[in-house]
């Protein structure tokens, strides 16, 4: 189930889920993801949609950046994609948006 794929986890008292686990719960290509991320993170704004979290680059140094997206624009996003897992974590992250 979806739950156990994607952690939420609480940045200053947002409920929000990490970009690469998204994009590896909606089952896409792995090899897209930096022109993904580059992509919504025009789209959404920062520290609306989504957050940076620069210490990651301590833990791994080709990863400079971990993006964080908010329950709702994650949720928008896996509206776009017609596959099973993103079906599954819709209900999911709504489930979760609707818990406070």
């Amino acid at each position: 189930m979806a739950s156990k794929e994607l952690e939420i986890v609480n940045i200053n008292g947002v409920k929000m889920v990490d970009s690469y686990e998204l994009y590896i719960a909606i089952n896409l290509h792995i090899t897209h993801y930096s022109r993904w991320i580059k992509f919504y993170t025009n789209r959404g704004g920062q520290n609306i949609d989504w957050f940076i979290d620069d210490k990651l680059s301590k833990i791994n140094r080709k990863v400079k950046k971990r993006y964080y997206f908010t329950l709702e624009f994650a949720r928008g996003i896996c509206i776009r994609y017609v596959t099973k897992e993103s079906n599954g974590l819709i209900v999911f992250l709504k489930e979760e948006i609707d818990k406070k």
